[in-house]
């Protein structure tokens, strides 16, 4: 028989097939479907709701598997960082608790180093890295005691030499050079003089300018530990290599590398064409 599409959509077999196929995407409607916009949209929505619940029950789930918190929806920053307040005491204590909690709440943790993590190390875990001249005497510590003291002396002596070498490999290439440029006849005693005597300008000038710059540059003051065995007479003198040798590394690291750096990237990038092994499009 001829339907009009109205009759043909509201027919008892088709409409009964449509809210199958519905069904089978999650969108329930009832038996009485009118195939209206709002009728579908309320399907969808209950659709979306339903797989939004399930999500949130299974966040919810793997939040307390993982933290041991029970959560809720709807709670501020600051609600949901007190369901972690017990964890900070646990970990730093009340005393240092109350000031990680306090960063925490007010996301400023600029001063985290000095107020938190400085004390707190101090107070709680320096005494067992630094051990005293008793904790060495038994054979407990003996091992221990030979590594430190390798590690101690033998990398501040072997970077100590090899700036010793370049300093000293430096000197005499640039004397060579001044020398060289003013014309000078090198075999006159008066020129080796004064070679000699601008070498050793130059090379009490690179010993004694680190300790003119070891107080502006404050380089010890990140690590308490040399601190402390700068106040010992026995390991005073050893700090004040270590100083030495820092303020140089400081340096090269800080003003000679970077230029060098970018000298072998240009050379890198520049050397198949070079070589003309270079690609051409």
């Amino acid at each position: 028989t001829d339907l009009s599409a109205r009759a043909f959509y509201n027919h008892k077999l088709v409409k009964k097939l449509t809210i199958k196929k519905l069904k089978e995407h999650g969108l329930y409607v009832s038996n009485n479907f009118n195939y209206s916009k709002a009728a579908f949209a309320k399907a969808y929505k209950a659709k979306i709701h339903r797989a939004f619940t399930k999500e949130k029950k299974q966040f919810y789930k793997h939040f307390k598997e993982t933290t041991g918190k029970s959560l809720a929806f709807g709670l501020s920053y600051s609600q949901f960082a007190y369901r972690f307040k017990n964890d900070f005491e646990a970990e730093f204590g009340k005393k240092y608790s109350k000031v990680a909690y306090h960063m925490l709440v007010s996301r400023d943790s600029s001063e985290f180093y000095e107020k938190l993590y400085k004390p707190h190390f101090t107070e709680n875990y320096l005494d067992k890295y630094l051990l005293s001249r008793a904790d060495f005497e038994g054979d407990k510590n003996a091992k221990l005691g030979d590594s430190a003291i390798k590690h101690l002396y033998v990398p501040p002596f072997a970077i100590t030499i090899s700036l010793l070498t370049g300093i000293l490999n430096f000197i005499s290439v640039l004397g060579f050079l001044v020398f060289m440029l003013l014309k000078l006849n090198v075999s006159s005693n008066r020129v080796f003089f004064a070679k000699s005597i601008f070498k050793l300008t130059l090379l009490a000038a690179f010993y004694f300018y680190p300790y003119y710059e070891v107080s502006e540059l404050h380089i010890l003051q990140k690590y308490q530990a040399l601190e402390k065995l700068q106040a010992d007479e026995e390991t005073a003198s050893y700090v004040k290599v270590l100083e030495w040798v820092m303020v140089y590394e400081k340096i090269t690291y800080e003003t000679l590398y970077p230029p060098l750096k970018t000298f072998k990237y240009l050379f890198e990038t520049a050397e198949p064409y070079v070589k003309g092994e270079a690609k051409t499009i």
